[in-house]
């Protein structure tokens, strides 16, 4: 029983000590929230970077930006157009898809209702593709 207390001690410590980094991470990006509204450029750069880092991407993407004046120019590298699924969607059919619920739909039956062009193996990894035209 003392070795179980000891563990839950120890636990219930360690979460502490993540719960008060969590803390104050979450004041020093309030912080810099504050100073990217009011024209920092570096705080702006660092909320950036965050903010890049927290998208979720389906590939490996890298991305770049720079300041110029009063304009962001935001270079991100995407795969190759050969490495992704072509589709043709019309906009009718674009607005046809529930978008209020999306949890509830299933990605490859949506786009497979539209012309598409995609190799892939039996355990869903893509293969290059000839570029729609």
């Amino acid at each position: 029983m003392a070795r179980f207390e000891t563990e839950w001690q120890q636990y219930h410590q360690r979460c502490q000590q993540i719960e008060e980094l969590r803390g104050k991470e979450l004041a020093r990006l309030g912080s810099l929230f504050q100073k990217a509204n009011g024209a920092d450029r570096e705080a702006m750069s660092e909320v950036l970077t965050r903010l890049i880092e927290l998208v979720e991407f389906p590939y490996e993407i890298q991305a770049a930006y720079e300041f110029d004046g009063d304009t962001l120019i935001l270079d991100v590298d995407l795969p190759e157009i050969e490495e992704l699924p072509a589709i043709r969607i019309p906009r009718g059919g674009w607005e046809s898809i529930n978008f209020d619920k999306l949890d509830t739909l299933d990605p490859v039956a949506v786009l497979e209702q539209f012309q598409m062009q995609r190799d892939m193996t039996r355990t869903g990894i893509f293969r290059a593709v000839a570029v729609m035209t």
